[in-house]
C-alpha cells in the first residue's frame, strides 16, 4: 500500500451506504487532487469485522473544528492564512473536471439550485 500505517473506515450505525459513497469519492478525487487520501480497498463483508469497512491512507495534520490546538496562538493573520488556503483548495477542488470521473454518475447536477433552494423554503 506504500504507507505502514492505513485508516479503516466502518460506518457508524447503519450507515454503510455513506462508506461506499466516502470511498468511491476518494477514488475519484485522488488523481486530480493530491490532498485527498489514496483509497486503498474496499471490503463488502460484514463477516469480518461486522460490517464493510475500506482502507485508505493516513494523513497527518491538524483537524480544526471548533478549537485550535491548546498550544496555537490565535490571530488575526492566522486566521487570514487559514481562510486563503481554504478558498485555494476549494477553488482547485471545483477546477476538477468531474465530467472526466467515475463521480458524473453520483450526482444530480442540473436543477441543484433549485432544489436547494425549495429545500431552504420548504423547512
Amino acid at each position: 500500500m506504500g504507507n505502514d500505517k492505513v485508516v479503516l473506515r466502518r460506518p457508524l450505525a447503519k450507515e454503510a451506504r455513506t462508506i461506499k459513497q466516502e470511498f468511491a469519492l476518494l477514488s475519484a478525487l485522488q488523481s486530480f487532487f493530491k490532498v485527498v487520501p489514496k483509497a486503498y480497498m474496499y471490503v463488502e463483508d460484514p463477516a469480518i469485522i461486522g460490517s464493510d469497512f475500506f482502507l485508505r491512507e493516513r494523513k497527518k495534520g491538524i483537524v480544526l473544528d471548533t478549537h485550535f490546538p491548546n498550544d496555537t496562538k490565535q490571530t488575526e493573520k492566522l486566521a487570514r492564512q487559514l481562510s486563503e488556503i481554504m478558498v485555494d483548495f476549494l477553488v482547485k477542488l471545483h477546477a476538477i473536471p468531474y465530467k472526466d470521473t467515475p463521480l458524473k454518475e453520483k450526482g444530480k447536477p442540473d436543477g441543484f439550485m433549485e432544489r436547494q433552494v425549495y429545500g431552504w423554503i420548504i423547512r
